[in-house]
């Protein structure tokens, strides 16, 4: 659905990466400065296996660019992972008022102690199906026939 912090138009809006008006200067990668040189007639007798720095000066003796402008993107949140507040929030955790409240690491108290009613990764660890997930490491282990246990660090 997208982030709760946005109205249905907003969602619609910048669900998709998209272009902006904006342009930036980047480096040409090798083999973009490569294939300029070959285009201009110009040949290098060990092709792509010059060092970082040997090609783009090559280039630039030879009057060849070496950067290239590429309009800036605004990425969109479709395809992305979802944070920990989008997910506090869609299972009621947290208040959408005081959403602002709530971080990573939680609001520090006075007594320098910090206050786990707002601290999100607390807030879900309380949540049986995140207690009792299982690691990436034991899905695939068991996939293979394997048990992983872990133990505390000492």
């Amino acid at each position: 659905m997208g982030p709760f912090d946005l109205t249905p138009l907003q969602r619609l809006v910048q669900c998709h990466d998209r272009s902006t008006t904006q342009t930036q200067i980047k480096p040409k990668t090798n083999q973009e400065i490569l294939n300029d040189l070959e285009q201009a007639g110009i040949t290098t007798p060990q092709g792509l296996s010059h060092g970082r720095k040997e090609l783009p000066e090559i280039a630039k003796n030879k009057g060849i660019a070496t950067t290239k402008s590429v309009s800036k993107r605004t990425a969109g949140f479709l395809g992305k992972k979802k944070g920990l507040k989008q997910v506090c929030r869609e299972r009621g955790l947290i208040v959408v008022k005081n959403c602002n409240g709530y971080t990573k690491q939680g609001r520090k108290l006075p007594d320098r102690i910090f206050d786990k009613s707002t601290l999100l990764a607390y807030l879900l660890s309380q949540c049986q199906d995140f207690r009792h997930e299982k690691t990436h490491l034991q899905v695939l282990a068991e996939a293979i026939g394997i048990s992983v246990d872990f133990t505390p660090k000492f």
